[in-house]
């Protein structure tokens, strides 16, 4: 098992040298909130960035609130991309938890709404990122949902489960196993001023490493900028030159691996880097 902890503003700045130092090996972080910008997360990018520098996984999540008209789940989800905007290699995370089953009616909202929501934010972030979300619930908001809660398609994004003060957390359907347990709310961590949840991931430092890269936000040699300038130097446009990632930037990646006879995988490593800065000729027609 691997130490974690998960943050939001409320704890603050963090130090994240001394917080690796007393055994923590990832973070999952908050980036975005609902659907107002204003409350994007202030720490966020500084969590990620000292992430980067200590050599500690950092996860972005997303608190949603699923409610009608007022947040579209794409837009959300095309949101939280561009506000992380490659300050980290791992795939997001959705915490769903809100609103609470006895506010639904409040809210106008019911189990099938909240269910599709959730899919649908985690459709698009695999369309922007190319790759699966983590998605965060607890044991008791999960059973509200019923048969919605159930679908076999929730079962291929990783389960992330609240179950604090239990050694064994339980598995929700349609889930056969948990990814990250959250086991506490109330967690003291050297660096960090506040208490703050504290999480564990079901396996080996090498399978939490495994999430990492799979999509063009891997910007390990290049900036989002840089790669969207490199990109059109060699005749594939990204789209807009915004210094965000999205659909356009990941497809002229992938044209541009094959073109230079690269796997076309979307990973932005040393290969294409070198491809795209040095020996690879214009396209042309």
């Amino acid at each position: 098992m691997i130490q974690g902890i998960d943050t939001s503003d409320i704890q603050g700045n963090i130090n994240v040298p001394a917080v690796k130092a007393f055994g923590i090996e990832f973070i999952v972080a908050q980036a975005t909130i609902g659907n107002e910008t204003s409350r994007n997360s202030k720490t966020f990018h500084e969590v990620a960035r000292q992430c980067r520098s200590e050599d500690v996984v950092c996860i972005p999540y997303h608190f949603a609130f699923p409610l009608r008209a007022r947040n579209s789940p794409r837009e959300a989800a095309r949101r939280q991309v561009d506000y992380v905007n490659g300050a980290s290699d791992y795939p997001h995370a959705l915490d769903l938890e809100w609103p609470y089953p006895n506010a639904w009616s409040h809210w106008s909202v019911n189990a099938g709404f909240v269910s599709d929501w959730g899919l649908t934010w985690l459709d698009e972030i695999e369309t922007l990122t190319a790759r699966a979300g983590f998605l965060y619930t607890f044991p008791a908001f999960w059973a509200s949902l019923g048969a919605e809660g159930k679908k076999p398609e929730w079962s291929k994004y990783p389960l992330w489960i609240a179950a604090p003060g239990q050694p064994k957390p339980p598995v929700v359907a349609p889930w056969a196993s948990w990814t990250i347990h959250q086991t506490s709310h109330h967690g003291m961590v050297p660096g960090i001023r506040t208490p703050v949840d504290l999480d564990v991931f079901n396996g080996s430092r090498d399978d939490l490493l495994s999430y990492r890269g799979t999509s063009a936000t891997h910007f390990d040699f290049l900036t989002p900028h840089e790669l969207q300038v490199a990109l059109l130097t060699k005749g594939f446009s990204p789209g807009v030159l915004d210094g965000k990632v999205g659909p356009q930037t990941i497809a002229a990646v992938k044209a541009f691996q094959g073109f230079a006879g690269l796997v076309p995988d979307g990973i932005v490593g040393p290969k294409t880097t070198a491809a795209l800065l040095a020996n690879v000729p214009w396209k042309t027609g």
